[in-house]
């Protein structure tokens, strides 16, 4: 009597699930409990589409932190495509905040699961944000008429308070004609700051499963 009552509970229950559901495929496992509840089903209707879901194999889900990976792969593709192509300073800053975006976006996604991935990632942004700084900085800097004749190998650390990026990235100082105002060479130290933040960011990336 009891084996009955629970028959027809199941049976129930499934119908009740599969009203729910429906026209949404039922995600269900193969199993001969399940079948025998379909089997139960009074409508006919009913009773097929159960038998159909309890068939069919359970999709398996896209993980989250599978796209979350393939996004922080793309954003940063698209810096690097950027900077290979050649952008002016504005749509720098613009490719530098989607790719900030594009980090935290992947925290939020990932939660603690990478905390090595996310450091190098983290200290990439930084490098990319040191070579706009860099960039400003000279852009200020030769915003002078006087100044851009003067100073035509490097913009010196002197006058624009860049001593810390040569510092940070061991860039080599260029002197004027006259051997004084150590300066940094801009265009050639820029990039050396991106080879920095690239090979960081790619740290992160084999960090990845």
């Amino acid at each position: 009597m009891d084996l009955i009552k629970n028959k027809q509970f199941i049976a129930k229950s499934v119908a009740s699930y599969c009203m729910l559901l429906a026209p949404i495929t039922l995600v269900a496992q193969t199993n001969s409990i399940l079948m025998e509840a379909c089997n139960e089903m009074q409508d006919k209707a009913r009773r097929l589409e159960c038998f159909k879901a309890a068939a069919s194999p359970t999709p398996e889900p896209v993980k989250k932190s599978d796209a979350a990976i393939d996004a922080i792969k793309r954003v940063h593709g698209n810096m690097i495509a950027s900077l290979t192509a050649g952008m002016n300073f504005n749509n720098y800053q613009l490719a530098l905040i989607e790719l900030s975006k594009g980090i935290e976006q992947f925290r939020l996604d990932t939660g603690s699961a990478y905390p090595l991935a996310i450091e190098n990632f983290d200290e990439a942004l930084i490098s990319y944000g040191d070579a706009a700084k860099l960039w400003e900085a000279s852009i200020n800097f030769y915003s002078n008429r006087s100044f851009a004749s003067t100073f035509t190998n490097s913009m010196p650390v002197a006058l624009t308070g860049t001593q810390w990026i040569a510092s940070k990235y061991s860039i080599q100082l260029k002197s004027d004609f006259l051997g004084l105002n150590p300066g940094i060479p801009v265009e050639s130290a820029r990039l050396q700051i991106w080879g920095v933040a690239r090979d960081k960011f790619e740290n992160g990336l084999r960090a990845l499963p």
